[in-house]
């Protein structure tokens, strides 16, 4: 059934300078998108929001405002304040270029394989009769793996899996594995913790109480873009010395032994 313009609340005719958008009082912008008319007019105070259009003494939002509100929202979400959004949300050439290559760099995984999806049948056919239930609930609490609603599984990281299917071929049990992984898991939450936090102490802060200056978003968004592979090859390199060292006293007097008895 139509509508004919006449029959329309005023609030919710399309305005003539924008074709088809409609027009939205503040409460109604405040039903719309859940944020409260006190929280709105603080926005536009603090050019978040575009002003409305005034017309007979009533401010009128459109599409770009509800746009708007929901950008704000994800980007609260993402750990960003209010001055940080306003400058990723500031549209003159000057400042948003750095803004948003940092936004994008926080935002896509470093040099990630992308996930593979599964059969159920392909998961076990890899591991063998040793991938019990038990142990794909614990994959699933690890993260390494997620069950989806057709039956299939989501490999995040599809590496791991390999990594798994191999050491079972070489005769170690996926049961005792699980552990290690698990014990990899929390150490690399604790390394990469440890590598944010020095990068917040000594860059991220000062640019924050600077303002966060415009000419300097670049530098920040190089920053944490060589952060990613840099603390990666220093973790890589560590490990290799590590177990390196790790296999050398486990085996090397036995294997001393052994050589002196052939």
């Amino acid at each position: 059934m139509s509508t004919t313009l006449a029959a329309m609340p005023a609030a919710r005719r399309p305005r003539a300078d924008h074709g088809s958008e409609e027009e939205l009082t503040i409460e109604q912008l405040s039903e719309r998108t859940g944020l409260t008319p006190r929280n709105i007019r603080a926005y536009r105070t603090q050019r978040l929001l575009p002003p409305p259009v005034v017309r007979g003494g009533t401010g009128y939002y459109g599409r770009e405002h509800v746009e708007r509100i929901e950008r704000i929202r994800q980007l609260r979400a993402e750990g960003f304040n209010l001055t940080a959004i306003q400058r990723l949300l500031d549209d003159t050439p000057a400042s948003g270029d750095g803004a948003r290559e940092f936004q994008r760099l926080v935002s896509v995984a470093y040099d990630a394989e992308p996930p593979r999806t599964v059969e159920a049948a392909e998961l076990f056919a890899q591991l063998g009769d040793q991938l019990t239930p038990a142990l794909v609930q614990r994959a699933i609490e690890l993260g390494a793996v997620r069950a989806l609603p057709d039956g299939r599984f989501e490999l995040p990281t599809p590496a791991l899996l390999d990594a798994a299917a191999e050491l079972t071929d070489r005769g170690i049990p996926l049961e005792p594995v699980m552990p290690v992984f698990e014990l990899v898991q929390r150490e690399c939450e604790t390394i990469a913790d440890a590598f944010l936090d020095t990068f917040v102490e000594r860059v991220w802060q000062h640019f924050q109480e600077a303002g966060y200056p415009r000419a300097r978003w670049d530098e920040i968004a190089e920053t944490v873009e060589r952060l990613r592979p840099t603390a990666s090859k220093a973790v890589l390199a560590i490990f290799q010395s590590t177990i390196d060292e790790a296999i050398e006293r486990r085996f090397g007097d036995e294997l001393a032994q052994l050589a002196e008895r052939a």
